[in-house]
């Protein structure tokens, strides 16, 4: 993983607009019960679109190789990738501006989140926590 796991600079409303194109096309919005991961992650074969959404949202930055088989096999990729209450802030910032497929993909993700037993009481507190941030006007992600 490269470079700083916290946002570098507050994204302005612009910046938000060119995350939430460039996401609802070449991003993923998950939530898993068995692991309780919540993630946003952006693909890319250049980089350079991916460090500019780390230095907005925080997150990191790393490469991967396709496995054999797959249409790219062998070549690099790079993924962009926030998790938990990050991820969150970032769902629900975005999400009024983003596809029904993609609003569906967060609501999905973020209920199975939240519903996570032991740690729901937990989790629903830092989804509170980052829904705050949001409407903020500084300080969008936890």
């Amino acid at each position: 993983m490269n470079g700083p796991i916290v946002a570098i600079k507050s994204p302005s409303t612009a910046e938000i607009y060119w995350a939430v194109g460039f996401l609802d096309g070449e991003g993923s919005f998950s939530g898993h019960i068995r692991s309780r991961h919540l993630r946003v992650d952006g693909y890319q074969n250049d980089p350079e679109l991916l460090y500019r959404l780390q230095e907005l949202f925080g997150g990191g930055v790393t490469e991967y190789r396709q496995p054999s088989g797959s249409f790219s096999a062998g070549k690099p990729m790079f993924r962009w990738r926030v998790n938990s209450s990050r991820a969150a802030g970032v769902m629900m910032t975005m999400y009024k501006l983003l596809s029904k497929k993609r609003q569906l993909q967060i609501r999905s993700a973020l209920s199975k989140w939240s519903a996570q037993g032991n740690n729901e009481t937990r989790r629903q507190k830092m989804v509170v926590i980052a829904a705050n941030r949001v409407r903020g006007n500084r300080g969008y992600f936890v």
